[in-house]
């Protein structure tokens, strides 16, 4: 029996790239509360604009459901989108500038999110096999 080595490192790779987004967000969100948004107000808005394009038009392409509902799921995906990123670039500046918490807490909430990403993934698969 051939031992399927690519499945686990997909996995082990897919939940950490996962975990180290969700990281990036938290200590976002910690410089957002702390300093503001990082990102100048009109490039937030391009960034929002695109991604509504992006998101609206993903969602019509799907076939499925009516114009004003593909605007709506856009636009709210459009808005995570915006916020997920502008939270990872105030992370990746808290990073920089090294007002992270020590190693070891690190190490914890990096280990806490993998598990919470594999078990996200999972319950993704799972989602989309039901369907």
């Amino acid at each position: 029996m051939k031992w399927e080595y690519r499945r686990y490192l997909n996995g082990v790779a897919l939940s950490v790239a996962l975990a180290f987004l969700m990281l990036y967000i938290a200590l976002g969100l910690v410089f957002l509360v702390q300093r503001g948004n990082p990102v100048p107000m009109p490039f937030t808005l391009l960034i929002f604009a695109i991604s509504f394009v992006i998101c609206t038009v993903y969602y019509k392409s799907r076939g499925g459901g009516a114009i004003m509902e593909s605007l709506f799921r856009g636009c709210f995906l459009a808005i995570c989108t915006t916020f997920a990123l502008i939270a990872v670039i105030g992370g990746l500046i808290l990073t920089m500038e090294g007002k992270i918490p020590e190693l070891n807490m690190m190490i914890s909430i990096l280990a806490l999110c993998i598990v919470i990403s594999m078990v996200l993934l999972s319950l993704r698969e799972y989602m989309l096999k039901s369907t």
